[in-house]
């Protein structure tokens, strides 16, 4: 049933984006298609996976227990905290506890989730700020 559900709500929402783009001014851009072509083809390909929803869904889901529902729960919540504080802890400190308390919580020891997170933080740091040139929010360490 549920992918019934949101099948349904898939192909609503392949019909108002499609029927959105319907609206976008070319302005100054000369392609040829104009700007509507993008917004239609992925209104086309989300309508169709909907509708494969619709006609052909899969057996009723297992649903975990409430330990497992618990552990992901504590997960989207170390996402949330890590989006509200990254400005303020900085990417390095709030992507390394992030990482390590996700590490964490799918079973790594303590020692491998912090060294990971480190890890993580450090390379993908010098990927976006060091190689790309796209600042990222220095937090607690802006004073080093």
């Amino acid at each position: 049933m549920s992918d019934r559900i949101f099948g349904g709500l898939a192909l609503l929402l392949a019909i108002v984006y499609s029927w959105t783009a319907r609206g976008f001014d070319p302005g100054l851009i000369s392609d040829p298609l104009g700007p509507q072509t993008f917004p239609y083809l992925l209104g086309a390909v989300l309508a169709i996976t909907a509708l494969a929803l619709l006609l052909r869904p899969d057996p009723p889901p297992h649903w975990p227990d409430v330990r497992h529902l618990l552990q992901m729960g504590i997960i989207v919540a170390v996402l949330v905290a890590y989006a509200a504080l990254l400005e303020r802890l900085g990417f390095i400190v709030g992507t390394t506890l992030a990482a390590a308390l996700i590490g964490r919580r799918l079973g790594a020891s303590w020692r491998t989730a912090l060294l990971t997170g480190i890890g993580v933080a450090l390379v993908v740091y010098g990927l976006f700020d060091k190689i790309l040139e796209l600042p990222l929010p220095p937090g607690l360490l802006e004073k080093l």
